[in-house]
């Protein structure tokens, strides 16, 4: 078996446990809700920004380590280094999106309403569906 197509496997697993987990978060951050608000909007505010940088760093990771890695691996299908690059970008693209749905459970847990903290979970699932993993397990590109 092609070793792109084990990883790419290796990683669509992984890719449907998150989008679980973020639906798993969701449905834990209602069990210790609090009623009220307990939190600042200021505070709200600031976890949104956090959250937002931390969108734009697994964006910046997709761009600098797994399309070009994307691009190595269709010029050279056996390039380990390429394969452990796209790999490493994809993953860590992935768990930082996940950490974005884990604000919501904080905010949650501290008695933010669903309308403040629920759009955290939205924007994670959202964001790991977008950046699904993906290879192209085509054939070989000729060289010009």
């Amino acid at each position: 078996m092609d070793p792109r197509a084990g990883a790419l496997r290796q990683l669509q697993t992984i890719h449907v446990i998150f989008v679980v987990v973020i639906f798993m978060q969701g449905y834990v951050s209602e069990v210790p809700a609090r009623t009220g608000t307990g939190v600042t909007e200021s505070f709200i505010f600031t976890i949104a920004v956090v959250a937002w940088i931390e969108l734009m760093i697994a964006h910046y990771h997709r761009i600098k380590r797994t399309i070009p890695a994307m691009e190595k691996l269709r010029r050279d299908s056996n390039d380990a280094d390429a394969l452990k690059q796209w790999r490493a970008g994809i993953i860590l693209a992935m768990v930082l999106t996940l950490s974005v749905a884990l604000y919501g459970v904080v905010l949650r847990s501290l008695g933010a309403g669903r309308r403040i903290a629920w759009p955290f979970f939205l924007a994670a699932l959202i964001f790991l569906v977008i950046w699904r993993p993906q290879l192209d397990l085509g054939g070989e590109i000729p060289k010009t």
